[in-house]
């Protein structure tokens, strides 16, 4: 049907242009020319009184590769707060973070735990713990006064412990605080050492071929003695190193 004001051949022009622009698979998007050339066709029929005519017409379809626009606040779909142990609300993302935490925490304590046991499993263990004995038990090596001057101690600050193999320690705190020990060798004062406090002395004794210790250890054997604090002292043995 024409419309007054619009010449006839436009007509088929616009029904051409409104296929492309509202009918299926429309393409007049991405062409300029022909968009502006149907917004004209349509302001003319409207300026000659055939708007309700020609009825309103939908907005062009954009092409199929058009980029979306962004989304608006109302698109997005949030989920509502949860009030937390206080009754204060409690966003979404704190409330995973919230519950990770407890997970993490867990997770860091076991491999702490794990670390320790470990550590504890490849420490190496003491061959022997010896006791303190009273000086009436301790018989022999006792190390000489002028010796126990050089270390500050006298014969009365020293405590003796139980022998391992020929070897006997003897330790003691001399009055600048310092952890002394002293070990004696079938009654021959064999080695000594201090630490200064807070620090656990260590004495060590190689294996010779001509010390009592030689009757039950490898010659070039090592034995370590350390005290850890006032306590008992420990022995670690280490073998000698095999021959080529």
């Amino acid at each position: 049907m024409g419309v007054a004001g619009r010449p006839p051949e436009a007509d088929a022009e616009l029904a051409a242009l409104r296929r492309r622009a509202y009918g299926p698979g429309g393409d007049i998007s991405g062409d300029a020319t022909a968009l502006a050339r149907l917004r004209e066709l349509e302001t003319l029929g409207r300026d000659a009184g055939s708007g309700a005519q020609d009825g309103p017409r939908p907005t062009p379809a954009p092409p199929a590769d058009a980029p979306r626009p962004p989304s608006t606040p109302s698109d997005a779909v949030t989920a509502p707060p949860v009030a937390g142990d206080d009754g204060a609300a409690v966003a979404p993302s704190l409330r995973h973070r919230i519950g990770r935490w407890p997970l993490l925490a867990a997770a860091a304590a076991a491999g702490a735990a794990a670390a320790l046991i470990a550590t504890a499993l490849l420490a190496p263990r003491p061959t022997a713990t010896l006791a303190p004995v009273s000086a009436a038990q301790a018989t022999g090596g006792f190390p000489a006064d002028s010796a126990l001057d050089w270390y500050g101690l006298t014969r009365q600050q020293l405590t003796a412990f139980q022998a391992f193999e020929a070897a006997r320690p003897w330790a003691g705190v001399n009055d600048e605080g310092a952890q002394c020990l002293f070990v004696a060798v079938a009654a021959e004062w064999a080695a000594a050492g201090c630490t200064p406090a807070g620090l656990d002395p260590v004495v060590d004794v190689t294996v010779t071929a001509d010390s009592p210790l030689s009757d039950d250890l490898e010659v070039g054997s090592v034995v370590r003695f350390t005290r850890h604090g006032d306590g008992a002292v420990e022995v670690y043995v280490a073998p000698a190193a095999a021959e080529d």
